[in-house]
């Protein structure tokens, strides 16, 4: 699920769907280092996640524990100002309804997903995903079938009951109860059930513009992504040029060894052979050394130009997009003279990059926001 991106007061808001969220939490007591990464590298073990540069992540502190929440990086606008979790924008509630218990609970249901998150006032405690409970799952259902379901479900198989125990939450708030579970649940559990009566998009606005007042920056997705894109391009500017290294030092090394051996060879067979056939060997070895160093001089010119050019012009790539603001999600060499991106961002930028000396566009696809490049770097 996608929520629309909205504007308040100038600053552009994004919430991530719960269902585009991996959420973790860590005892504050366990952790010998509470630095972001730090938390960031215990939460991709904790997930067992290989692809660290695919990830973004945005945490909060309660008194006694550190909450984490990941998403993909494709799921933000980064052109956005603010991308806030769904679930942690639940713990302004409280300033929106007096009614509200001091510990509190929010069943939060969706068309695809649904879950539970605990509260104690602004405290973030602890967050559920009930997947089985989504909207979806009652319709075609009999109002007998849908308690029954609901009861399984929330009761037995998420033991939400237990949880509310736990976290001795006294009310709980459905959101999108339009099944009426707050009904049927009204004689199962023993805490004051109410349903969110604010449609969700205007309760969702209100909530993420109290978050942001609260000036917890750890909360925002978005708060490094600039930071953490140019370190990435960095990398992949490294990545190619110990690549290209290699390749240059493998050529010459194995030039070196083959020169080498002829030579040896050489000596070994002169101390064996006639005149005659000294001088065959001669005029043999001597057209093979020849070649080898023509192929050697080849080699030099042929990857020395490769290093120097296209890593010059790709560096000032990278350059350009830091300056110009335009975030990279994916990039791939096709060849030495071949580039591929993957980008958001003002298509007037764009031309700007592929209208100079550097570059040319060999292709340009447009897709949900998206933009796919294909560039060729000129010959120089």
């Amino acid at each position: 699920m996608n929520f629309k991106p909205f504007k308040a007061q100038d600053i552009k808001i994004q919430i991530i769907a719960f269902e585009d969220i991996l959420y973790t939490n860590f005892k504050l007591d366990e952790l010998e280092n509470i630095d972001e990464e730090s938390l960031f590298e215990r939460a991709l073990i904790e997930f067992d996640i290989q692809e660290s540069l695919s990830y973004v992540m945005s945490f909060i502190k309660s008194k006694e524990r550190v909450h984490i929440f990941l998403t993909l990086f494709e799921n933000l606008h980064i052109k956005d100002d603010f991308a806030l979790s769904e679930a942690v924008i639940l713990r302004n509630l409280q300033n929106l309804h007096a009614d509200l218990s001091q510990a509190f609970a929010t069943l939060v249901l969706q068309d695809e997903y649904a879950f539970i998150a605990f509260f104690k006032q602004d405290e973030f405690l602890y967050c559920k995903n009930i997947p089985k409970l989504c909207l979806n799952a009652f319709k075609n259902k009999s109002i007998q079938e849908q308690e029954k379901f609901c009861i399984e479900i929330l009761l037995t198989q998420a033991k939400c009951e237990t949880l509310l125990k736990q976290y001795q939450s006294q009310t709980l708030l459905i959101i999108n109860d339009h099944f009426n579970l707050s009904k049927m649940l009204q004689n199962k559990l023993f805490i004051q059930i109410h349903k969110e009566l604010i449609t969700q998009d205007e309760l969702y606005k209100k909530l993420a513009k109290l978050e942001i007042e609260q000036n917890q920056t750890q909360a925002n997705f978005l708060r490094n992504i600039k930071q953490s894109s140019f370190s990435a391009l960095k990398g992949l500017i490294l990545s190619f040029l110990f690549a290209f290294v290699l390749s240059f030092c493998g050529g010459l090394i194995h030039a070196y060894l083959t020169h080498h051996t002829l030579k040896t060879n050489f000596h070994k067979q002169a101390n064996q052979l006639s005149l005659n056939e000294l001088e065959e060997l001669t005029q043999s070895t001597n057209l093979k050394l020849e070649e080898k160093q023509i192929l050697i001089k080849s080699l030099e010119s042929e990857l020395a130009g490769t290093i120097t050019n296209p890593l010059y012009t790709l560096g000032k790539l990278f350059a350009f997009l830091d300056e110009n603001g335009i975030k990279i999600i994916s990039l791939e060499l096709e060849n030495e003279n071949l580039v591929k991106i993957i980008t958001q961002g003002n298509e007037n930028n764009f031309e700007k990059l592929y209208n100079n000396d550097d570059f040319i566009l060999k292709q340009k696809i447009s897709k949900d926001g998206l933009y796919e490049l294909h560039l060729r770097i000129k010959d120089e």
